[in-house]
């Protein structure tokens, strides 16, 4: 989402245009608990079980599930990256909103990433 920020400060999208790409974004996330499915990390059941809890415990699916033993930490951080590389690109949603054109998103990005590497510079420490 850091990304829809630079939109926003250059003056190319709205707030509103941002909050509607972000809301698009999050529905485009794809639950862990069916990653864990699609992985053969966990059964249908213990995904049941898990839901189950949840009714009682606001915690996350993932972490319900480490708690539980089903799933390591490490697989919930490899179910955690998974579901980052599923998600849909800010960029991409406001192109497919309408609201910049892919040559701006392209460009824009280009910079963020480039400010970005310069910011990690000058935090260096030797």
């Amino acid at each position: 989402m850091w990304r829809g920020i630079s939109f926003v400060r250059k003056g190319l999208i709205t707030a509103q245009e941002f909050v509607d790409a972000a809301d698009r974004q999050l529905k485009s996330r794809v639950p862990i608990g069916r990653l864990a499915l699609e992985q053969k990390m966990l059964t249908m059941h213990q995904a049941l079980e898990i839901l189950t809890l949840q009714a009682d415990d606001p915690k996350p699916f993932g972490q319900l599930a480490v708690e539980a033993g089903y799933i390591s930490k490490k697989e919930l951080a490899e179910l955690l990256m998974l579901q980052n590389d599923r998600m849909l690109e800010f960029d991409e949603i406001l192109v497919e909103m309408g609201v910049v054109e892919g040559a701006i998103a392209t460009r824009v990005l280009s910079e963020a990433q480039s400010d970005a590497a310069s910011d990690m510079m000058l935090c260096r420490v030797d």
